[in-house]
C-alpha cells in the first residue's frame, strides 16, 4: 500500500474509531467510579451528621438532667437553711422558709420531668441509675420534710431528724457526681467513636 495522503488519512480514520470507543469506555468507567465516590461521600457525611445530632441530643438531655438535679440539691439546702434559722433560730420570717419550701417542690418537679426527657436518650442501663437519683431525690424531699414537722411539733432541733436528713443529704451528693462522672464518660466515649460527636 502506497502511503499518500489519501491513505494516511484512511488508516488514522479506521484506527480512531476503536481508539475513540476506547477512551469513550474509559472516560464512562471514570466518570462512574467518580460518581460512586461522591455519592458514597454523601452517605458518610449524612450518617456522620445524624450520628453527630443524635450525640448532640444526648448530650443536652444529660446537661438537663444534671441542672435539674443541681437545682434541686441547691433548694435543699436553700429550704434548709431558712426553715433551720427560722424553727430553731428564731431569725428570718416563716414567709421566707415557706417560699424556700414551695421553691423546694418544685425544683423536684423540674427533675421528675427532666428525667422523664433523658429517658428518650438512654438505654436500660442508664435508666435505672437515672431512677435511683430521682428516688433518692424525692426520699430526701420527704425526710426533708419529717425534719421539718419536728422542728415545727418540737419548737427546736430535733438530732435523729436531723441525723436522717444529713444522711440523705449527703449520699444525694455523691449520686449527683457520681452521675455526672459517669454521664461524661459516655459522651466522651461516643465522641471518640466513628461518626461520633465532631468539633
Amino acid at each position: 500500500m502506497e502511503l499518500n495522503a489519501d491513505n494516511i488519512t484512511a488508516l488514522a480514520a479506521a484506527a480512531g474509531a476503536p481508539v475513540a470507543i476506547l477512551a469513550a469506555w474509559l472516560g464512562y468507567r471514570g466518570g462512574k467510579a467518580q460518581a460512586t465516590a461522591a455519592l458514597d461521600g454523601v452517605k458518610l457525611q449524612l450518617t456522620g451528621e445524624r450520628e453527630f445530632a443524635l450525640w448532640s441530643a444526648k448530650r443536652d438531655a444529660y446537661a438537663s438532667f444534671l441542672a435539674a438535679a443541681e437545682t434541686f440539691r441547691v433548694s435543699l439546702n436553700h429550704a434548709i437553711r431558712l426553715t433551720s434559722m427560722y424553727l430553731e433560730e428564731g431569725l428570718g420570717t416563716g414567709k421566707a422558709a415557706t417560699e424556700a419550701d414551695a421553691e423546694l417542690r418544685q425544683s423536684h418537679k423540674a427533675l421528675l420531668l427532666s428525667q422523664s426527657s433523658l429517658r428518650l436518650s438512654i438505654d436500660a442501663a442508664e435508666s435505672a441509675t437515672v431512677d435511683a437519683l430521682t428516688s433518692l431525690a424525692t426520699e430526701t424531699l420527704e425526710v426533708y420534710g419529717d425534719w421539718v414537722d419536728a422542728l415545727a411539733e418540737r419548737q427546736g432541733r430535733d438530732q435523729r431528724a436531723w441525723d436522717a436528713l444529713k444522711e440523705k443529704k449527703v449520699g444525694l451528693t455523691e449520686a449527683v457526681s457520681d452521675w455526672a462522672l459517669a454521664a461524661q464518660s459516655t459522651l466522651a466515649a461516643a465522641a471518640g467513636a466513628p461518626g461520633g460527636a465532631r468539633p
